[in-house]
């Protein structure tokens, strides 16, 4: 069954900046960092000053990151980014 818009954006597993910081094994101020730089797309939601990732837009750009890495013969993970 598909789902509605609405519905997407309920079940959307989305992740504070503490734990995307835990995902790339960086400190929190890296991912602030990050943000700036374009590594990662920035937050897909602010609730409360509060930065929320989605899980999806985070796996997209890192297989998006891992393709161009791979073209240039370089490391796919955000913490070897330039």
């Amino acid at each position: 069954m598909r789902k509605t818009p609405v519905e997407q954006a309920f079940y959307q597993r989305l992740l504070p900046a503490r734990a995307v910081a835990d995902r790339y094994g960086t400190h929190l101020r890296t991912v602030s960092r990050w943000v700036a730089r374009g590594v990662i797309p920035p937050p897909s939601q602010i609730i409360n000053s509060r930065r929320y990732w989605s899980v999806e837009v985070l796996e997209q750009a890192d297989r998006r990151r891992t393709i161009e890495a791979g073209a240039k013969g370089q490391p796919a993970n955000p913490s070897t980014a330039p």
